[in-house]
C-alpha cells in the first residue's frame, strides 16, 4: 500500500476507490498507479487509435 495521510485505509484493490496517478503519454496509452493501494492501470489517451493513424497516413499522402 502506498502511504499517504490523506488516503483512506485500503488494502484491498478491489474494495479500493482508486486516486489515480496517470504518467505523460507514451503512445496510445498511458500508465497510472492508484495512490491509496499501489493497482496499476493502462489508460488510452484517445479514443481510438486507428483515428491518429487515419489522421497521419491522409497528411503523408497530400
Amino acid at each position: 500500500m502506498v502511504e499517504n495521510d490523506s488516503s483512506p485505509a485500503c488494502s484491498d484493490e478491489a474494495a479500493c476507490r482508486h486516486y489515480w496517478d496517470i504518467q505523460p503519454p507514451k503512445g496510445y496509452v498511458s500508465e497510472g498507479t492508484c495512490r491509496y493501494c499501489g493497482a496499476i492501470k493502462e489508460f488510452h489517451n484517445s479514443n481510438t487509435y486507428e483515428a491518429w493513424t487515419v489522421a497521419s497516413k491522409r497528411r503523408t499522402q497530400s
